[in-house]
């Protein structure tokens, strides 16, 4: 009977030879039920190799449960070894990608301001360039033309200046009617150019206009001021040297052109504002000069333009640059 059992034993110990490939967390229930069935197992007789094989099982199962515990141990230190990595990588991944350099300095973004032109509909910038052109238009005293011109406190001296000569600052110019503004460009800003009469209807004034805050502001010194001379001075001195001034032409008509034949060149009446001497300036017809004036001009208005004019040698006026609406001088401030 006790051979029966030992040998029973090395079946059961055998059978877990054959399945020690399975979890360690199973043995115990394979291992009862396989000692349930040891007394239904007979052996035709004993085996030295076999009783031997089975007392090195019997040592090695020994083994595995004494060495369970501490498997289990190690198996759950390793985990936790294991999640507490994958917190700490998973975290510098998310405060420093592996794209980025972990010393670089974030990138200072810089947000442009969008301008009134660009952020408002055609319709709203044409309701804003009329509103200022009639406020400047209609004002009486130069403290209130400053409320609609670019750098208005620091020009108010050269307003007063300018006024004093050519008549009295508290005259208003009168606003009649306007054209539809159109836009240009200055330095790569978006402007508009809006061509008003007074209420006489005699008078035309070309306006530059920015577009500042909410609204638009006139361009005084490109849109009014005066020249480095005055007229009458430059008149009477004749310069040679080309000169930038703020005058009024007129296309005159083909048959009022005597000096020049209609087919060389277009003539234009010139004056200033304020004065009443007149000269006539001949601009050939293929150049650069009098493609600009031709697009600018009016037919039957006096147009306020900027050019750099100088007398040749036959003391004839000559048309050396166009300017148009927009100073040359370079120390302008744009930007007020």
């Amino acid at each position: 009977m006790k051979t029966s059992s030992r040998r029973g034993e090395v079946l059961v110990l055998l059978w877990f030879q054959e399945r020690e490939s399975m979890d360690l967390k199973d043995l115990n229930k394979e291992k009862d039920q396989a000692y349930q069935t040891r007394g239904r197992v007979e052996l035709e007789g004993p085996s030295e190799n076999l009783i031997e094989g089975a007392t090195q099982l019997e040592e090695r199962w020994e083994a595995t449960q004494s060495g369970l515990p501490k498997l289990m141990v190690i198996s759950v230190i390793g985990g936790l070894v294991g999640v507490v990595l994958a917190m700490v990588i998973f975290y510098r991944m998310s405060v420093n990608p592996a794209e980025e350099n972990p010393r670089s300095e974030p990138e200072l973004v810089v947000v442009e301001e969008v301008n009134f032109i660009e952020r408002s509909t055609t319709s709203e910038v044409h309701q804003a360039v009329e509103k200022t052109v009639r406020g400047f238009m209609e004002a009486k005293s130069n403290m209130e033309r400053c409320l609609y011109v670019l750098g208005g406190d620091r020009l108010k001296e050269t307003m007063d200046e300018f006024y004093a000569r050519y008549g009295s600052a508290s005259q208003p110019q009168g606003f009649g009617e306007m054209r539809k503004p159109e836009p240009g460009a200055f330095e790569g800003e978006t402007i508009m150019f809006a061509l008003a009469v007074d209420r006489s209807g005699k008078k035309a004034w070309m306006y530059s206009l920015f577009p500042r805050g909410d609204g638009m502001k006139i361009d005084w010194e490109a849109s009014v001021s005066y020249g480095e001379y005055s007229w009458p001075r430059f008149l009477r001195e004749k310069r040679k040297e080309k000169t930038q001034m703020r005058v009024y032409l007129q296309r005159l008509p083909s048959f009022k052109a005597t000096r020049k034949l209609p087919n060389e060149a277009d003539a234009y009446e010139v004056t200033a504002f304020g004065e009443t001497q007149i000269e006539v300036l001949y601009v050939a017809k293929e150049s650069e000069v009098n493609e600009a004036l031709q697009a600018v001009v009016p037919e039957k208005l006096k147009h306020p333009v900027n050019l750099f004019l100088s007398w040749n040698e036959k003391g004839e006026l000559q048309a050396d640059e166009f300017i148009h609406n927009l100073w040359a001088t370079p120390e302008r401030k744009k930007n007020e």
